[in-house]
């Protein structure tokens, strides 16, 4: 539910204290932030249980317990979102808005038409949300894929895990590294439109080097890929906050969110399909 009005308050208010303000950088720092923050949570979570059970022995008890080592990451992700909750009080300060009337239900339903609509009247917009579920199509993909085509260039399923752990975390460090040179790459090929499309094409051969057989090249695509994307992000979500009005920056927001996420949900079916038919080597190569 924040994807899209705590984006859009920062941009409101950034624009409220200077109206020409530059708004490119703050987003790559958010999405930087965020990367960081996915792979410090991997690595923490991945870590938790074990010392849960290290540091509080387990007690015979007839019955389901109602906590067990892997309740350790859950809870700590509770405290997190409390603490983000009491932040967005403190911190998102804007003026009283009118309440929307009706049922919630059908709330959401008129806000995901008005969205659609709103992105196939400009040509530029139509196009940012396309991209977003481009975007969603690829990240699930390599998600799926990823781990049963690096298991046996590491190792095997059980030696290999720990290997692609710190794969996974190292990915999302380049993904913030990728963020924070968005504005930059905008700057220097003229556009962020242009930026952003030399990323997509990049990340399609970038994508297929993950199938390759020899680990330093499948290695070498999947960071490249996930660098390519954490640029992506930012330059498309200026784009959108250029292009779309005030009043329609958060519904904006949310459809891109919701086709990001159709997208992932899209290719996790039909990739689903294809690995049963073709093997992983094929569907990686099917990113193309």
């Amino acid at each position: 539910l924040s994807s899209g009005p705590l984006e859009a308050w920062f941009v409101d208010e950034a624009r409220a204290v200077d109206d020409s303000a530059d708004i490119q950088p703050g987003l790559a720092r958010a999405g930087a932030a965020e990367a960081l923050s996915l792979g410090a949570g991997a690595v923490v979570g991945g870590a938790l249980p074990a010392a849960a059970a290290a540091l509080v022995p387990t007690r015979e008890v007839s019955g389901p317990q109602p906590l067990i080592t892997l309740s350790a990451p859950f809870l700590l992700a509770a405290l997190v979102s409390g603490v983000h909750a009491g932040l967005v009080l403190l911190m998102v300060q804007e003026g009283r808005r009118p309440r929307t009337r009706g049922d919630v239900a059908t709330n959401i339903a008129t806000t995901i038409r008005t969205g659609l609509t709103q992105a196939a009247r400009g040509v530029v917009l139509r196009r940012v949300l396309l991209t977003s579920g481009a975007v969603g199509v690829v990240l699930s993909t390599l998600e799926l894929l990823s781990p049963g085509a690096f298991a046996p260039k590491l190792g095997g399923a059980e030696t290999g895990t720990a290997g692609y752990g710190v794969l996974v975390a190292v990915g999302f460090a380049v993904t913030a590294a990728g963020s924070l040179l968005a504005p930059r790459l905008g700057a220097r090929l003229g556009g962020r439109g242009r930026a952003a499309a030399l990323a997509l094409l990049l990340a399609a051969p970038a994508a297929l080097a993950v199938s390759a057989q020899p680990l330093p090249a499948a290695v070498t695509g999947y960071l490249v890929v996930y660098a390519l994307l954490g640029a992506v992000g930012p330059l498309t979500s200026a784009i959108l906050h250029d292009e779309g009005r005030e009043e329609e920056r958060s519904t904006a927001l949310s459809v891109q969110s919701l086709l990001l996420q159709a997208g992932g949900a899209g290719a996790s079916v039909g990739v689903g399909v294809l690995a049963e038919q073709a093997g992983v080597t094929a569907r990686v190569s099917g990113l193309r």
